[in-house]
């Protein structure tokens, strides 16, 4: 038994005497309380009508719940009635979830409500979840069908009312927001039993059109009754098969129907979606601004990276036709014969070296002693002759470099110069290799290889074997 049991059970003084068997007041009422709390140990769902509604000052509610044949009072206390949006009215048909007793002061049968909802909106939401459990099963829900939706849309659609608010909030924000982009509104029905076949319709009409980037489903807020063509399943079938992304902004924030689930994106409000759908001008301006900017950079980084090359490839030009380079190109490949020449030097008497060691074995095996003097001979003979053509390559390889380093010291110009030659040229730099050039001047300059000559010509003498 629990402690809530224990409470319920009449106290001694209440017990009837066992002569008499007469029950008190209290004792029956507790009892029958008892019995009934057993009988029914979990809340119970009832549904009627509602009449004689009482809201107390304390916050509790008051009310009978009855139907044709029969009624019972019920209490509503403040902690369970404060998340019901309105007080109901007299005459409405509502679910209650209850716990049975008896209200001991008035021994009255009663009910204690722990949850009411209108008895039409409680159907509405079992077919809510029924529909929405069966779309989910088949995908219609899943975030890889959905489609993202343009970053600058040129014409925008509209399902939703005339005459609503909510059209002219959405059509005020997209002017204000984004004013390059056109609106094309599809009229329809919002509410009531024909809106969810012509919703359908539109958003068909919009996906035969192809004129619209976009489309924003939308309505203002309502009870669920009022929202209810927005959860209609040829509506959401519909979204679902429409090829344009759609923008759902039916209702107020804390308004969810089967229309928001299918869309490709969800506003809580038709300004929202609005929003969603467009972006802000200055927005796109500053960007713009800025990408601006950021070509203007990357485009005097890449003439800047072209110079550069440019310089680079001329650099190497130079150093490849440059004396001195070639002359260090020279060197390098006679360091490199040299290292050539010395490798195999190594590597032939390694192998000379082995020769000589298999020969020992050999004759120390055999023991030899009339052919050993003759084969010591032989060897001193080609150490030597092979000595004697290493000398020989070796001078002929430093002949013809001294002869390259010659050659390159014969065509250098201050060479020339040293050997007596002279450089002529007019005051104006001009070379004067010809009579003609000098062009009735006589003042000239000679170079020679440790200064400049200032020249006056005093007398011309032709050779005759030369023309001028």
């Amino acid at each position: 038994m629990s402690i809530e049991e224990e409470k319920l059970l009449p106290t001694a003084d209440l017990l009837p005497s066992p002569l008499e068997l007469i029950y008190s007041v209290s004792y029956l009422i507790q009892s029958v309380d008892l019995t009934l709390k057993n009988h029914f140990p979990a809340p119970v769902w009832v549904e009627g009508e509602i009449s004689n509604f009482t809201a107390a000052s304390s916050g509790h509610w008051y009310f009978t719940l009855k139907d044709d044949k029969a009624q019972v009072r019920c209490a509503m206390f403040r902690g369970s009635n404060r998340n019901f949006d309105s007080l109901p009215e007299n005459g409405e048909n509502m679910l209650i979830q209850a716990r049975a007793g008896i209200y001991q002061n008035r021994g009255e049968f009663q009910l204690v409500v722990q949850h009411m909802e209108r008895s039409g909106a409680g159907q509405l939401h079992q077919r809510f979840e029924q529909l929405k459990a069966r779309l989910d099963s088949e995908g219609l829900f899943d975030v890889q069908r959905k489609k993202s939706l343009p970053a600058f849309p040129r014409t925008i659609g509209v399902i939703s009312s005339p005459v609503g608010a909510a059209l002219k909030d959405v059509c005020h924000v997209l002017a204000r927001r984004y004013p390059p982009a056109s609106v094309l509104v599809y009229s329809t029905r919002v509410q009531g039993a024909q809106a969810a076949p012509e919703i359908t319709k539109a958003i068909d009409r919009a996906s035969a059109h192809s004129c619209c980037d976009v489309l924003i489903i939308c309505r203002g807020g309502g009870s669920i009754e009022d929202l209810w063509a927005f959860n209609e399943e040829e509506v959401a079938r519909a979204i679902a098969r429409c090829p344009i992304p759609i923008i759902s902004g039916v209702g107020h924030e804390s308004d969810f129907t089967i229309t928001d689930l299918v869309a490709d994106q969800r506003a809580p409000t038709p300004s929202a979606a609005a929003e969603l759908a467009a972006p802000h001008i200055d927005e796109i301006l500053i960007r713009l601004h800025k990408l601006d900017q950021q070509l203007q950079q990357n485009f005097q980084e890449l003439h800047l990276e072209r110079k550069q090359q440019s310089l680079r490839f001329l650099a190497h030009r130079l150093d490849r036709v440059s004396p001195a380079a070639r002359l260090q190109q020279q060197m390098q490949k006679l360091d490199e014969l040299e290292r050539r020449l010395q490798t195999g030097w190594s590597k032939y008497q390694t192998v000379q070296i082995e020769k000589w060691r298999h020969h020992h074995i050999r004759l120390k095996n055999a023991r030899p002693s009339r052919r050993i003097k003759e084969y010591q001979q032989q060897l001193e003979i080609r150490t030597q002759q092979f000595q004697v053509h290493m000398r020989t390559a070796l001078e002929s390889r430093h002949a013809s470099l001294a002869e390259m380093a010659r050659t390159l010291t014969a065509v250098n110009p201050m060479a020339i110069l040293g050997r007596g030659y002279a450089f002529v040229t007019r005051k104006d730099g001009v070379i004067v290799d010809r009579l003609k050039r000098l062009e009735s001047q006589n003042h000239i300059v000679v170079r020679i290889v440790d200064a400049e000559l200032d020249c006056t010509i005093d007398e011309v003498h032709p050779l005759p074997d030369h023309k001028a």
